[in-house]
C-alpha cells in the first residue's frame, strides 16, 4: 500500500511540476517514485530465519514451504514461520500424566516430550493447527499422552515403580531403557545413549 501511495504521489508531483520551471517538483516526484519502487521491492522480500520453515498464504491459498534464506513472495502473502529445532514439551508439575498399568493400578508419570517440525510436513501441520502453539496443544500433547498411556498399559505396576538400577540388573543395561525410550519416542529413531 505504501508503494502504491508513493507512486501516486510521484505522478501527482510530476503533473503539478510539469507546468513550472522550478526543479523541486520534479526532484520530489523522482524521489517519491524511487521510494515507491523500493517499498514495493521490500514488500516482496521475506526472510526465513535459519532453522525455520515458512508457510506462505496468499488470498487464502497455501503455497509450498519456504526454506531458510531470502524468499521473494507476493506483497499480499502472509508467511507463518515454524521452528525446525527440537522443542521440549514438559509434562511434569501440573501436567503429570496419569497412567494405568496392565493390572489396573494407577501410576503418575513425569515425562518430557521432545518434538520438532519436519519441513516437508509444515503445510499439513499448518492446515491442522495453524501455528506452532496450536501444533503443541492440539497435536503433540494429546498424542503424547495417549502413547504414554498405551506404553504403560502393557506393563505391570511393579515394572513401572522399579528403579533403573533394578531393571538394569534384570536385563542388559541399555535394552530396558531403550525399550521404554523407543516405545515413548514419537519423533524419530534414537540411538538410546542414555
Amino acid at each position: 500500500m505504501l508503494s502504491i501511495l508513493l507512486l501516486i504521489a510521484a505522478i501527482v508531483l510530476l503533473l503539478v511540476g510539469r507546468g513550472r520551471t522550478a526543479g523541486g517538483w520534479k526532484l520530489g516526484a523522482a524521489l517519491s517514485a524511487v521510494a515507491g519502487v523500493l517499498a514495493g521491492f521490500f514488500a516482496c522480500v521475506h526472510v526465513v530465519s535459519a532453522y525455520e520453515v515458512g508457510v506462505p498464504v496468499t488470498f487464502g491459498r497455501v503455497g509450498t514451504p519456504l526454506t531458510s534464506g531470502i524468499q521473494f513472495t507476493s506483497p499480499f502473502t502472509d508467511v507463518t514461520s515454524f521452528s525446525t529445532r527440537p522443542v521440549d514439551l514438559d509434562l511434569n508439575d501440573k501436567d503429570v500424566v496419569e497412567v494405568r498399568s496392565s493390572q489396573g493400578g494407577v501410576l503418575y508419570a513425569d515425562v518430557t516430550i521432545k518434538w520438532a517440525v519436519v519441513p516437508a510436513k509444515a503445510i499439513a501441520l499448518y492446515r491442522l493447527a495453524g501455528n506452532e502453539e496450536g501444533i503443541q496443544q492440539r497435536l503433540v500433547l494429546p498424542d503424547s499422552r495417549e502413547i504414554i498411556r498405551n506404553v504403560f498399559a502393557k506393563h505391570t505396576s511393579e515394572e513401572g515403580y522399579a528403579s533403573a538400577r533394578e531393571r538394569s540388573a534384570r536385563r542388559s543395561p541399555t535394552s530396558s531403557r531403550c525399550a521404554w525410550h523407543r516405545a515413548v519416542s514419537t519423533s524419530r529413531p534414537s540411538t538410546c545413549a542414555m
